[in-house]
């Protein structure tokens, strides 16, 4: 037989979790972002740099408010546990037994960000760079290649990755699902009606902690991906441009200067080499490696997009939702406190509630101005069971007993099951109508 099994302090001990793991995410989130520093114009200015940095920056926009989506939502839903908790062991408290009745949670949103805090922790923006892949002393190799050369900063880019992989891997991040699903899983004994959503939304929060941590990874990826490109591209450049100077010092005297920086590759041949780019000799060995310049850079493999596959929008949506229910359902549930009533106050709401039913003339309603009366006390179901058996006794001359059925519902029987009309109390202390064949529940009487 399914029973109302209820424990305040399963509720206590989930928002507990709850705080930990919220606290615990936004310390992680906000020493994650301090760590960025200026990695501003990582991305590059121009080409393929400059699309992968429009791509990068909304990606980490929708991180960032994801983050703090998460951490808020399941702050919010500390403050639901509590008051839940406390909903229930003040319906569980008893008057006369001596001991003091349970205090109020504080229901304070543990988070409350101002404009200034938000912007301090964006990601920096990405795009920028000092507009020039590769720079030399005269022979005009950029230009004359004649497409963007990658300017995008790749210790800026590794750092970046570092952060962004620091975030994915920090314990706080990695253990907050699991810590989420054992909170949810403290309610699958729990048969009040509020389990089944709490259960729900904390393992959707689960799902959303499990998706930020993967998206953080997507994220690093996405940068050392872009510092890799960018690595072998300059790489592949030194190696031509070292050729370069190879043939044309068979031509002219040479002094190589040949360098690579964080977003640049630096060339220099001297003054003589530079004075003699014009003649037909040396011009057709520029143009050779202009050209061998040119695939290189277009077989480059910078991205012009990062892909985060674990924020989609259904986990958007559903965290969304949650964020915007905690703070209407902590109101909710304040106005639902129910203290438990003493024997004596039963007595007396069923005798009021069954002489103005006495007064209705037969046919005119009496089932359902009883039914409405106790609906509006918001008892549990016990106590409405307990009133609606009195009312039934004083307002229909009387009453057959209350039945516990093996659901869980109760039932409050009519003197004759003929009648075939019954009050039916679910668990969570609504009474309803019954109308059909009462015998099958006679044997449930209790």
């Amino acid at each position: 037989m399914t029973v109302l099994d209820v424990a305040p302090q399963v509720y206590y001990d989930a928002a507990d979790i709850c705080a930990k793991v919220s606290g615990d995410l936004f310390t992680a989130f906000k020493t994650g972002m301090a760590s960025f520093g200026d990695t501003t114009n990582m991305a590059g200015s121009i080409g393929d740099g400059k699309i992968w940095a429009e791509s990068y920056d909304q990606q980490a926009k929708d991180v960032y408010t994801m983050s703090i989506d998460l951490v808020i939502a399941i702050d919010g839903y500390t403050q639901v546990l509590r008051q839940a908790g406390y909903n229930h062991a003040l319906a569980d408290y008893d008057a006369a037994s001596g001991q003091p009745e349970p205090a109020a949670p504080s229901t304070v949103p543990s988070f409350t960000l101002s404009a200034q805090e938000l912007v301090s922790l964006l990601v920096p923006p990405s795009a920028g760079g000092p507009g020039r892949g590769l720079i030399d002393d005269g022979l005009d190799l950029a230009t004359k290649v004649g497409i963007p050369i990658p300017d995008g900063d790749t210790v800026k880019l590794s750092h970046s990755g570092d952060v962004w992989n620091s975030l994915a891997t920090n314990a706080s991040v990695t253990s907050a699902a699991g810590e989420l699903e054992r909170a949810a899983a403290m309610f699958e004994q729990i048969t009040s009606p509020d389990a089944n959503f709490i259960d729900e939304d904390l393992r959707e929060l689960k799902g959303a902690c499990d998706d930020l941590a993967g998206a953080y990874g997507e994220m690093a990826q996405a940068c050392r991906d872009q510092k890799q490109a960018h690595d072998d591209l300059r790489t592949e450049l030194k190696n031509l441009l070292d050729q370069l100077a190879k043939e044309i010092a068979t031509e002219v005297a040479v002094s190589l200067a040949l360098s690579v920086a964080a977003s640049v590759v630096s060339f220099g041949v001297g003054a003589a080499a530079v004075a003699a780019k014009t003649a037909v000799a040396v011009a057709k060995i520029i143009d050779k490696f202009v050209d061998l310049i040119r695939i290189a850079v277009k077989a480059a493999k910078l991205k012009t997009a990062v892909t985060v596959t674990r924020l989609n929008a259904a986990r958007k949506a559903a965290v969304q939702r949650i964020k915007d229910l905690t703070t209407k359902l902590v109101e909710k549930l304040k106005t639902l406190v129910k203290r438990k009533k003493s024997p004596q106050e039963l007595e007396s709401l069923g005798q009021q509630i069954g002489e103005e039913v006495a007064q209705i003339p037969r046919g005119s309603g009496q089932l359902d101005t009883i039914i409405s009366r106790v609906n509006e006390l918001h008892l549990s179901q016990d106590e409405a069971a307990a009133v609606t058996n009195k009312a039934s006794e004083i307002g229909l001359t009387g009453s057959g007993g209350i039945a516990t059925l093996p659901n869980g519902t109760k039932m409050v029987l009519p003197t004759y099951t003929s009648v075939r009309k019954a009050f039916l109390i679910n668990a969570d202390g609504t009474v309803v109508k019954y109308e059909g064949d009462l015998e099958q529940f006679l044997q449930y009487i209790r």
